[in-house]
């Protein structure tokens, strides 16, 4: 599966249009009007066919107006790359001493500016997603206390259990079974052994200013400004970090919908909805009719990021949230939404990922620094990683 770091940000305006249009909102092209410019058309499509000064109402008709009104629309084309904040985690003149011109990191990295070429490389950090699988994991066989551990971490998990809960639950499966049930740690490591799903420590600003990340890794003091410069130091006098953030990569949760039978087929809804609405885009056809960003007017335009059914779509979205009302408890919370679900699966909280949460109690300085290990993971999966398809085997 793919992660493409290569598509445009959240937001675009179209080159006749200088208001912004959200990406995912498909517009209403029934109504477009043919002689808008500039004109792109799909592949296939002749440009000399439109006649753009006809205003002839007459039986003969320019070609152009026997093609469907989507194929036709100016919001059709290839994608346009808005500018990254240049201060956030890479300095445009920092050098980086890599070839920017290898063809290395997917199909469309030719066509990026020197700029966004730089920052993955940064961010890949030197990774290449091997040409072969990696060798099967050896199984771990379950023994009779694991497995009933596992049942039991799983019913807590999914109650919501606290700590005291799970103790006391696991005296009762002890008296009823005769079988020792695995302490809550052991049980985790168990769990992340079995699953590959595990989480780092980012160092922080105990004021919530920065995450050592990028351009910030290798200081010991805070350099963010807010009134005044932090200043707040990195470490205690042991050595230890005095505030970290926990993150959690996407990659093995995703890759776990991967190896289940069923779920592997249900993440191909992306693919198959844009086939259905690749096949609606003939001349002569209905108007199409939007319904979910897999059969949308911006996943058509950039349908040539997805090379493979498994290839994986994903939003972003994050705010702030107070998690009590006494006292002062501002954390940002991450939340990943798989768009290769079907809607009525995409935003159960099962199915959504919260990579990271950034710590209170103050409001996050440098957002970007904190997520600048998510953008590295992003990096990683736009080049690839291997994962097992249930669905075909």
């Amino acid at each position: 599966m793919v992660f493409d770091l290569d598509a445009g940000a959240s937001i675009c305006t179209d080159s006749f249009n200088t208001n912004p249009t959200y990406l995912g909102t498909d517009p209403d092209v029934s109504n477009l009007e043919l002689d808008q410019d500039p004109l792109t058309l799909l592949p296939g499509a002749n440009p000399s066919d439109v006649d753009l000064d006809s205003d002839s109402d007459t039986e003969s008709e320019p070609e152009s107006s026997k093609l469907h009104p989507a194929i036709t629309s100016p919001f059709i084309g290839p994608s346009h790359i808005s500018p990254l904040p240049q201060n956030l985690i890479l300095n445009p003149n920092e050098d980086v001493n890599e070839d920017v011109n290898e063809d290395a990191n997917g199909p469309n990295y030719v066509d990026l500016p020197d700029f966004v070429k730089k920052l993955k490389i940064k961010l890949l950090s030197g990774y290449k997603c091997p040409n072969s699988p990696p060798g099967a994991l050896p199984e771990h066989m379950l023994t009779s206390v694991e497995e009933l551990s596992l049942k039991h971490y799983v019913a807590w998990v999914e109650s919501h259990g606290t700590v005291k809960a799970y103790s006391l639950h696991a005296k009762v499966l002890k008296e009823a079974t005769g079988m020792e049930i695995l302490s809550l740690y052991m049980i985790r490591k168990l769990a992340m052994e079995l699953t590959g799903l595990s989480s780092q420590l980012v160092d922080m600003c105990p004021k919530s200013c920065i995450a050592y990340t990028g351009k910030f890794k290798d200081d010991q003091f805070c350099p963010y400004i807010r009134d005044k410069k932090c200043n707040e130091p990195r470490y205690n006098n042991k050595g230890q970090p005095r505030a970290q953030m926990l993150y959690t990569p996407i990659a093995p949760i995703i890759k776990s919908l991967y190896r289940n039978e069923t779920m592997a087929e249900v993440m191909r809804y992306r693919h198959n909805l844009l086939q259905e609405a690749l096949q609606r885009l003939e001349p002569n056809s209905p108007p199409p009719k939007y319904s979910d960003y897999p059969d949308s007017i911006h996943h058509i335009e950039n349908s040539h990021l997805f090379q493979r059914e498994t290839d994986t779509a994903i939003t972003i979205s994050t705010d702030g949230a107070q998690l009590t009302m006494k006292k002062q408890s501002n954390v940002w919370v991450l939340i990943v939404t798989i768009l290769n679900l079907p809607p009525d699966m995409r935003y159960k909280t099962k199915n959504t990922i919260i990579p990271l949460i950034i710590p209170g109690p103050y409001s996050p300085g440098d957002v970007d620094s904190f997520i600048y290990t998510f953008y590295e993971e992003l990096a990683r999966l736009s080049v690839g990683v291997w994962a097992w398809d249930a669905h075909v085997k």
